[in-house]
């Protein structure tokens, strides 16, 4: 089949995404693929960081010029009819997480007989509303003409797949042909190795957005370190939030016990969760991230590793007790002391982890039910 995407994300500079792992499987299964989205020029600074896999897709950028997302968003009002002709022929519309742009693509379609699934991955209105890319005077109107055009969008879908149970109540998401189809880890490249280092290591691996908030888990690391601890503290990632983190680093005098590598390419990621022996999600709790089904979550249980969390919703209700949770800087300094003290426990917490996302959050399994799903939906396009 030939699979148009619309994007929300700019995949040639975003850090390997589930939209990357779905493209990455249904390339290996002889599907074309065809992306238009925006392009990033505003979050991710240097190479791309993705290029071996854009290569063998076609992307069509809304603009070529650096442009603002605000700007950006608009202009696909102006230029869509003018991509999907450029785009050709399609047998199926997948829509990731993009509202206006995939509404009006996914409109255009259906008057044509082609059909859309919709695959809906964040509580998308409410990230507007608190985006730093954003202007804070455009916010609260942008967030609710972004859920006018998601609601639209997700009305006229063949189908809707989401990643987390939030979304039931959130967006009263079985109101539509929808199902679960939550996020995933590939298990035989993540797994389980033993650690190569002295004393305790505690990490994170991620993007450093306006969600995350490193500060509570790298003071607990002090604390620990100034009892006497042999442990430090291993960051993994980079975008807007490095600087500010280095910054804090340095305030509170512990630039000899936080290593910040800055973004690494994704095969090297497996690398660092091996080095660790705890390790963090550390997010601010709120309707974004309470909704949130982290990558880097389910990587680090593939890895056999404990990890500690931010008591959010949707970890809550995927995992249970199989993880720790902390909010408050003595919570974080509790639940590493905990594990650090214990590597039974890290032990088998890590254990039970593999045995979870290999039954429940296997990315083989997981992109497979979406090619079916599209291809469900392009047979019951052609049909019609």
């Amino acid at each position: 089949m030939h699979i148009l995407i619309t994007s929300v994300i700019d995949l040639q500079q975003t850090p390997y995404s589930r939209l990357h792992h779905f493209i990455d499987h249904l390339l290996s299964r002889g599907h074309r693929i065809t992306v238009i989205s925006i392009k990033d020029s505003w979050k991710h600074k240097g190479a791309a960081q993705n290029q071996e896999l854009c290569n063998r897709i076609r992307m069509l950028y809304i603009t070529d010029k650096e442009q603002g997302i605000v700007r950006q968003k608009l202009q696909a009002m102006l230029v869509a009819k003018r991509l999907l002709y450029e785009a050709g022929y399609c047998d199926v519309h997948l829509c990731y997480n993009s509202m206006i742009l995939g509404y009006i693509v996914a409109r255009a379609l259906r008057k044509k007989g082609i059909h859309t699934v919709y695959d809906l991955a964040d509580d998308l209105p409410e990230m507007i509303r608190t985006s730093p890319h954003i202007p804070k005077i455009l916010r609260g109107l942008g967030g609710r003409v972004g859920g006018m055009f998601l609601n639209k969008c997700l009305a006229i879908s063949k189908k809707v797949t989401y990643t987390a149970k939030e979304f039931e109540s959130t967006f009263d998401i079985k109101r539509f042909n929808s199902e679960l189809l939550p996020n995933g880890v590939d298990c035989s490249r993540f797994k389980g190795c033993s650690k190569k280092h002295k004393g305790i290591v505690a990490g994170y691996v991620g993007a450093l957005r306006e969600w995350v908030d490193l500060r509570p888990m790298l003071l607990a690391v002090k604390r620990l370190h100034q009892e006497g601890m042999e442990i430090r503290a291993l960051v993994v990632g980079g975008e807007e939030g490095l600087p500010q983190y280095r910054a804090f680093a340095a305030e509170k005098g512990m630039e000899g016990l936080i290593e910040f590598t800055g973004n690494v390419p994704y095969n090297k990621v497996k690398d660092y969760i091996a080095s660790m022996d705890i390790c963090t999600v550390p997010f601010k709790k709120n309707r974004v991230t309470d909704s949130t089904n982290p990558l880097k979550l389910l990587e680090y249980l593939a890895c056999e590793k404990a990890v500690v969390c931010s008591r959010l919703n949707e970890p809550r209700s995927m995992l249970g007790n199989a993880i720790l949770y902390a909010d408050s800087t003595d919570e974080w300094e509790a639940a590493i002391r905990r594990l650090a003290e214990d590597a039974k426990l890290r032990l088998k917490m890590g254990r039970e982890g593999r045995k979870i996302v290999l039954s429940r959050y296997n990315w083989k399994d997981i992109c497979r039910r979406m090619e079916l799903l599209l291809e469900a939906a392009g047979k019951c396009g052609n049909k019609a």
